[in-house]
């Protein structure tokens, strides 16, 4: 069986043609390259993790390590997943998250980075008091956030003055970012640190933030 293909106009050929060229000519750009189609952010998705973020919370614990004791007093614990080390602590901390006033990752000398907690008042006399008091012995610090782990336990080698510790933590940049959001949102939340938003306010914290500094 034939079947006839309907006949095209030839009067519309070369117009057709060169319409299809422009279109062609327009898809390509003058580079060359098809043009990528320009998507708007949408504003409701830009603020979604800010707000998420707000509600994000860390818990943070300092123990002293102890010699080992009869009873529930003390704790042997592992720091360090790379290199595990067995260190025996107090089971009670003498510090937590209720004692931080505020929180910062800093850039250590060797391009790691570390995390830096200043303490409220009474978490200042506390930490000088201990540092003091138990030089040589270390400090365990374990922190909860989307998961519990031991963060570092590093050696007591100074007295503690101005409330600020500082530690490297056996966790990725990524973790502490988080960990560190979470401690801030709980200052917040206990009133040891203003809400954000004022632009005074802002400058104050950025007076406050040149204190922290890695210690020599």
């Amino acid at each position: 069986m034939r079947t006839c293909l309907p006949r095209f106009n030839t009067f519309l050929t070369p117009i057709l043609r060169r319409i299809s060229v422009l279109l062609l000519l327009g898809a390509l750009g003058t580079g060359g390259e098809a043009a990528e189609p320009t998507v708007k952010a949408d504003p409701k998705a830009t603020k979604k993790p800010a707000k998420k973020e707000r509600h994000e919370r860390s818990l943070f614990r300092m123990h002293l390590e102890s010699a080992e004791l009869p009873g529930l007093s003390t704790g042997r614990i592992k720091v360090l997943r790379s290199s595990p080390m067995d260190v025996v602590v107090q089971r009670d901390q003498f510090l937590d998250e209720r004692d931080v006033q505020q929180a910062r990752i800093i850039s250590s000398t060797d391009g790691g980075f570390m995390i830096a907690v200043q303490m409220n008042t009474h978490g200042q006399l506390m930490l000088q008091l201990e540092t003091t008091a138990n030089r040589g012995k270390r400090i365990a610090v374990s922190c909860t956030w989307t998961e519990a782990r031991w963060l570092a336990a590093p050696q007591i080698t100074r007295t503690v003055e101005d409330g600020i510790y500082i530690f490297t933590p056996d966790c990725s940049r990524e973790e502490a970012e988080r960990i560190v959001r979470g401690l801030n949102n709980v200052a917040i939340e206990v009133g040891n640190q203003a809400k954000p938003g004022k632009k005074k306010k802002v400058q104050e914290d950025d007076e406050s933030i040149k204190r922290f500094a890695p210690v020599k």
